[in-house]
């Protein structure tokens, strides 16, 4: 049996995914751990564009916590990946903050760009859809990656200066949201049927709200107009209100409109009727590529 880790240092939140597979054989992996903690970097970055020493000591010693987790499973050093998304790439002192990290902890993160980012969520999913035309988007606190991938060919991969964390702290740029819609419709419009793929905590939430034990969640399929209810319903409450009503966490309350709000932009931009949800993100997505990358080192012997 082995163990493989990813740890995600986003805008909103820190993760840390544990896998595990059967043998060097199998294509199978199993969930084993996954932990969140939402430190919220973004918060800092994109107001006061670097992240704070008291930010810095609380995320050295979150991922300090998450290496000794990582110990417990044993976790061979090519079997795990750290990667740092919008907030850290924006703030003027994150790579020092890395290196900060690295030097406390003994765990390196890789500052990665939006493209990467979109590559892996890219990749980690367009295998699970069983369509020709897919756009694939994945809303975080400080960006929003999108992916167009037709008849298996990558024709368009960019990353907006927009999310979740951006817009509850009203500090991103309306002509970000203009430029996204533009290129969606200048992109989208000469290829027929194309599909939205969702990625990410917020649209899996989504997700779940308006599906509850629908049987239709097998395909994991959310209509639009259904994800425009939700929507609506979610935005006239206050937060306090939605975590009561909704049995969402605080830090997951308030996030969740603006990351509806993102969905029905790209979506009414296309025209999209339905998004699938195969609720896999970037953390998965970097598991499957250190699978992937043993499992061809495996062969060459």
């Amino acid at each position: 049996m082995e163990y493989f880790a990813a740890i995600d240092i986003g805008s909103n939140a820190v993760r840390l995914l544990i896998k595990r597979r059967e043998s060097p054989t199998s294509t199978q992996l199993g969930k084993v751990a996954l932990m969140r903690l939402p430190l919220r970097l973004g918060q800092e970055v994109f107001t006061t564009g670097s992240i704070s020493k008291k930010k810095a000591e609380e995320l050295c010693k979150l991922i300090k916590a998450y290496s000794l987790v990582m110990e417990l499973y044993d976790i061979k050093p090519d079997h795990f990946r750290g990667c740092a998304t919008a907030a850290m790439r924006e703030a003027t002192n994150g790579k020092a903050v890395l290196d900060e990290v690295f030097s406390r902890t003994g765990v390196r993160i890789e500052l990665i760009s939006g493209k990467e980012e979109a590559a892996i969520v890219r990749n980690v999913n367009w295998r699970r859809v069983n369509k020709n035309n897919l756009l694939f988007v994945d809303v975080g606190g400080g960006s929003t990656e999108i992916s167009l991938i037709c008849d298996g060919n990558t024709l368009f991969t960019q990353s907006y200066g927009i999310g979740t964390v951006r817009m509850i702290n009203g500090i991103f740029d309306e002509s970000v949201v203009s430029q996204l819609r533009i290129d969606l419709q200048a992109t989208c419009c000469i290829y027929g049927g194309v599909s939205i793929v969702g990625a990410g905590g917020n649209i899996n939430k989504l997700f779940s709200l308006t599906h509850h034990n629908d049987e239709e969640a097998i395909e994991r399929r959310m209509e639009v107009s259904a994800l425009r209810n939700i929507y609506h319903r979610l935005n006239k409450l206050t937060v306090s209100q939605r975590s009561e009503t909704f049995d969402l966490k605080p830090d997951r309350a308030d996030v969740i409109v603006p990351a509806a709000q993102i969905f029905l932009i790209i979506a009414d931009a296309i025209g999209a009727d339905t998004i699938e949800v195969p609720a896999l993100g970037l953390s998965d997505g970097i598991i499957e590529d250190l699978v992937d990358n043993q499992s061809k080192m495996s062969s060459m012997w």
